[in-house]
């Protein structure tokens, strides 16, 4: 067995109760996107008491580490979400989150914890280490800003990295098995706003109005032609309108003037989405004119597909298989990631972790508020951010 890999293993042993700590302190304490100061602090204390440098951004939350080895090397860097999202708790977890309306619903309570572990290991083996490795845990991940707003801030330079690893929690996918997938992993991510004007009025008169919410009925049923009439069925399209809002308040004899819709379009393949947006355009143009209201789109091209690096697969590959996890080659998801941002700029590699178990009430998806982690996939998940940098930056050892 390879020296640093036997290293990293006995390693989590020692901190495997310190990475559960680190696990129940960011449950109890979620952050909106945005807003994470205090998780901030935190992962800041942890960091800077194992002697990591802190790379100054100038924003208001997120951190970036840097752990300069005893040699010159590359510059290699792990990536964690950190913020929680506006969901009430039903999880069932012994520790839950202690903000009402607030929960870690997608697991990056768990990343954070994982990164923090791997933080601490590979410090114990900064005398081994030819090169540096960042630790970034990025903020706004769920609201597609941070990775960007990082980036930008200069994250991956000073020094400049030449490769960054990531991993997220996956619950379809039982403890100990670690997804590795060549290329593309998961969707780009377009969202759009519709509008509809009519003309409001009494709603025991509708033959006085333009009634937008008729309309807005024959837009979304329209809408479903998108992918099952106008794209291939061998393509991988998502058009999902997620929420309406028509009228200021719940009134029955009242047609509002106006109605608003906000939605989503995942795909695969970047060509798809500008042909939505065309064809979204012309149904809701279209329609809305024939029940004389008024349609408009306002489309998004927020995040374009995450794509793994094929000079990093046979690495991840390698290191899943040392670490003795079970190597899962799933289908790529329509969920999407802002990871996708560090995947564009320099060679990325995005894991999937299995969090899955059934029979503990670990099999909830994101963003349900029963979704919860089994904590056993902690030192797995620890293991694999410190020895995916370490076979990076010492390849002869591998």
């Amino acid at each position: 067995m390879n020296t640093l890999i036997k290293s990293v293993k006995e390693a989590v042993v020692r901190y495997q109760p310190e990475i559960l700590e680190h696990y129940r302190h960011f449950h109890t304490r979620p952050e909106l996107s945005g807003q994470e100061v205090e998780t901030s602090r935190y992962i800041m204390k942890q960091l800077t008491g194992w002697g990591i440098e802190i790379q100054p951004l100038g924003m208001d939350s997120g951190v970036a580490g840097i752990l300069q080895g005893k040699k010159d090397g590359p510059c290699i860097a792990l990536r964690a979400d950190i913020d929680a999202l506006p969901i009430w708790e039903e999880s069932g977890c012994p520790f839950p989150s202690q903000t009402p309306g607030r929960m870690h619903a997608c697991g990056h309570d768990l990343h954070m914890a994982c990164l923090l572990g791997a933080a601490h290991i590979l410090t114990d083996l900064r005398e081994q280490i030819a090169g540096s490795v960042k630790f970034i845990f990025q903020p706004a991940e769920e609201i597609f800003t941070g990775a960007a707003a990082m980036v930008e801030h200069g994250v991956l330079e000073h020094p400049k990295v030449d490769a960054v690893f990531g991993l997220h929690c996956y619950p379809g996918l039982p403890v100990g098995t670690v997804a590795v997938k060549q290329g593309v992993m998961m969707a780009a991510v377009n969202n759009f706003t519709i509008r509809i004007q009519g003309r409001g009025g009494h709603g025991g008169l509708p033959h006085l109005t333009r009634d937008p919410v008729v309309c807005t009925a024959a837009v979304i049923t329209s809408l479903q032609t998108v992918v099952s009439r106008l794209t291939d069925a061998q393509d991988t399209m998502v058009v999902s309108v997620c929420s309406i809002r028509g009228g200021e308040e719940m009134r029955p004899n009242i047609i509002p003037g106006e109605v608003w819709m906000v939605g989503t379009v995942r795909a695969l393949d970047p060509k798809l989405c500008q042909m939505a947006e065309e064809n979204i355009r012309l149904i809701v143009e279209s329609i809305a004119q024939a029940h004389g209201c008024k349609g408009e789109l306002e489309y998004r091209y927020d995040l374009m597909p995450t794509i793994n690096s094929d000079l990093l697969y046979f690495l991840a590959l390698e290191t899943v298989n040392r670490l003795g996890g079970k190597v899962a080659d799933p289908r790529p998801s329509t969920g999407g990631e802002d990871f996708s941002v560090f995947a564009d700029a320099v060679p990325s590699f995005l894991y999937w972790l299995g969090t899955g178990n059934e029979e503990a009430g670990c099999s909830f998806p994101w963003h349900s508020p029963k979704f919860r982690v089994d904590p056993a996939a902690l030192p797995l998940g620890a293991q694999l951010y410190a020895s995916s940098a370490l076979g990076y930056l010492h390849p002869s050892s591998r």
